[in-house]
């Protein structure tokens, strides 16, 4: 049996209990974001906050204001007063709530800023995820196959499956809406199919869907028995942000299972 040294004892070993709900740098496969934006009114800044707490997007929305903004816009200064939303939510939600901010905000170039937490306690990071586990998730990309190449199946093979979908509307110049209802809440997905000498391009996606909807477009519409999913990536909109397939369903979709 071997003896260990004092020295070899770890320190922080009798400190553990006393620094549980103490601050500590947020794990990777748990962290938090701020996100900042900026409205004219504040009945705009509620209203984004309604939506975004809704939707449980986000944990926590506080505004703040009036403050007084000067900026350039279309080559002349500008000086305003706005209200400012400062949002808490879990890192996989970020994606999510600036394409809702985008597309509730009434500016043309709405700021939205998101900074990463680099430190927060574990039961705040609780509280954070336990409020934002959204039903359905919104999104709009690309889809590709290997390397956002070409998907690597026909047009005719994906739009054969898909048209077979209850409530989806398939059109033979490529775009189809899918539509359904789950526990009382309507989702959509619209599409279209670029194909070019046969051979499927990529796919534009867009909409809100639960998870199960989303799997069953990919794994049995999309891909059926003729492609692995392992073998797509994605263009994610508005940022044109590449991921493998399975990165994105990391990010968009660990919050609803």
């Amino acid at each position: 049996m071997s003896i260990s040294s004092p020295d070899e004892h770890d320190p922080d070993e009798h400190n553990s209990d006393k620094r549980a709900g103490e601050p500590r740098p947020s794990k990777p496969d748990r962290s938090v974001v701020q996100i900042v934006t900026t409205t004219a009114t504040i009945e705009a800044a509620r209203a984004i906050a309604q939506v975004l707490l809704t939707e449980r997007l986000v944990a926590c929305v506080q505004i703040d204001g009036p403050v007084e903004s000067h900026y350039c816009w279309q080559g002349k200064q500008e000086q305003s007063s706005e209200f400012r939303l400062t949002i808490k939510t879990a890192d996989p939600c970020k994606y999510l709530v600036l394409h809702a901010i985008q597309k509730l905000h009434s500016y043309d170039v709405p700021e939205v800023l998101v900074t990463s937490v680099s430190l927060a306690s574990d039961s705040y990071l609780d509280w954070v995820y336990q409020q934002t586990s959204p039903s359905m998730i919104s999104f709009a990309i690309y889809l590709y196959g290997p390397q956002w190449g070409p998907v690597g199946i026909t047009f005719e093979q994906v739009a054969n499956r898909i048209s077979t979908f209850e409530r989806m509307h398939f059109e033979w110049d490529g775009s189809f809406v899918w539509t359904g209802e789950e526990d009382g809440a309507k989702w959509q997905i619209d599409g279209m199919l670029y194909d070019a000498g046969g051979e499927l391009q990529y796919i534009d996606i867009k909409g809100r869907c639960p998870k199960s909807k989303w799997d069953q477009l990919v794994r049995a519409g999309i891909c059926g028995d003729n492609l692995p999913p392992s073998q797509l990536t994605v263009l994610v909109l508005p940022g044109q942000t590449r991921k493998t397939l399975e990165q994105f369903h990391q990010e968009t979709w660990i919050l609803s299972e």
